[in-house]
């Protein structure tokens, strides 16, 4: 039994390399501090700034607003595009809560 669980976590391993396809980094990305707590519009393009790669951006309540631009290129047939955004926090997030 050992000796088929294994032959399945290799496969599962080997699979996921073809599971996505990195076509580009977003190098354009800008930023600005969200003023959520009174007005929770997107402000002007002007008041945002060029986000470094791996800057920090944080702290206590802070909130922000991202905006970028790319073209996506055409779909295969019967493949999909999505976006993912990685934030440095993967499964750290916390809502509602401090602890």
């Amino acid at each position: 039994m050992d000796f088929f669980i294994h032959k399945v976590k290799r496969a599962c391993e080997m699979l996921h390399n073809y599971r996505i396809n990195q076509l580009f980094d977003i190098d354009n990305l800008e930023i600005v501090e969200a003023d959520y707590k009174t007005n929770n519009n997107p402000p002007a393009k002007e008041c945002f700034r060029p986000y470094k790669k791996n800057e920090y951006i944080g702290g206590t309540d802070k909130h922000f607003w991202l905006h970028t631009s790319f073209k996506t290129p055409d779909a295969e047939i019967g493949k999909s595009i999505f976006f993912e955004l990685k934030t440095g926090f993967d499964g750290k997030w916390q809502t509602g809560s401090n602890t």
